[in-house]
């Protein structure tokens, strides 16, 4: 059987990408995804599964002489479920790539992939992303509606201060209330630089390293804004996602690709192509409190 991956774009026009660009491609996304360096990963083996996750144990342990009776514990534990939905993209390129192997073709695009990739799973599991056609709101639970159930609350004009540490220990303190451990915090990108800047007293900085905030791992998105929130505090291990199959490519030389509502290429008169991919993501949330979001109280208006 012929390697598939050395054969022609002409003869190969749909298929899955070379084992060794997917796993290069997952491997980028699992490390700088903010949502996927956080969260639980899931192996699925089908398109729906069930995770059972442990909730509760009731009953205590106890010192016993002889015959006594032992305590029986008893774990509750609750079944989550990962519904994959397709994710899918289209990158324009070239008719020339017809010429290319596959395996060629995706070694030029794999960065614009990884990078399509990363955003889009952190978009759909963070804030929320629309199915197109569906009448739901969001493809998954979001972490954000999760953590604005329980949000502290930042004065607008101390949101760039020590107060913006008060509001980012208050939703630790949420979280660990509520019997879980706080094991990583995403901060929007004005964090950081808040953080940069922050001086003592004899004019030292603060944070010269800002990867730490009160000992837990720190990390930046640019997915959300302080109009969503400035931080958010979790047990990140109670948001759950997976990845079902390997990732799919589809090459075009002939149609039309609707680039905006009012712009379409004709693939055959521009001597274009184009080059689509699917992957299959889930994600949901276990427990909404164990997210706590730090966000910005705005300023009343005078007169309003």
């Amino acid at each position: 059987m012929a390697d598939e991956k050395n054969i022609l774009l002409a003869q190969k026009h749909s298929g899955l990408i070379p084992e060794e660009i997917s796993n290069q491609i997952i491997q980028k996304t699992l490390t700088d995804s903010a949502v996927m360096k956080l969260c639980r990963k899931v192996t699925m083996e089908q398109p729906k599964v069930k995770v059972p996750v442990l909730a509760d144990v009731t009953g205590k342990a106890a010192f016993v002489s002889e015959l006594q009776s032992i305590p029986i514990l008893q774990p509750k534990v609750v079944d989550v479920e990962l519904d994959a939905k397709r994710l899918s993209f289209i990158i324009p390129c070239s008719g020339d790539f017809n010429d290319l192997t596959v395996l060629d073709l995706m070694k030029s695009y794999q960065d614009v992939i990884t990078q399509t990739l990363i955003n889009l799973v952190d978009q759909s599991i963070l804030v929320g992303a629309k199915e197109i056609g569906s009448t739901e709101d969001k493809v998954f639970p979001t972490v954000l509606d999760a953590a604005i159930l329980q949000k502290v609350e930042v004065p607008e004009a101390n949101a760039s201060g020590v107060a913006l540490l008060d509001g980012v220990s208050d939703a630790i303190q949420t979280v660990t209330n509520n019997n879980f451990k706080v094991d990583g915090i995403l901060g929007n990108l004005g964090v950081e630089n808040t953080l940069r800047k922050m001086k003592d007293t004899t004019n030292n900085f603060l944070f010269p390293d800002t990867s730490k905030l009160f000992g837990k791992n720190m990390n930046y998105t640019n997915i959300f804004t302080q109009d969503n929130a400035v931080a958010i505090v979790g047990d990140w291990s109670r948001c759950l996602y997976g990845i079902y199959k390997n990732i799919r490519y589809d090459f075009f030389d002939s149609g039309t690709v609707k680039i905006s509502e009012t712009e379409e290429i004709n693939l055959i008169q521009n001597y274009a192509a184009a080059l689509r991919i699917t992957v299959y993501v889930a994600s949901n949330i276990v427990y909404k409190d164990a997210f706590s979001a730090v966000t910005v109280k705005k300023a009343t208006q005078v007169g309003s």
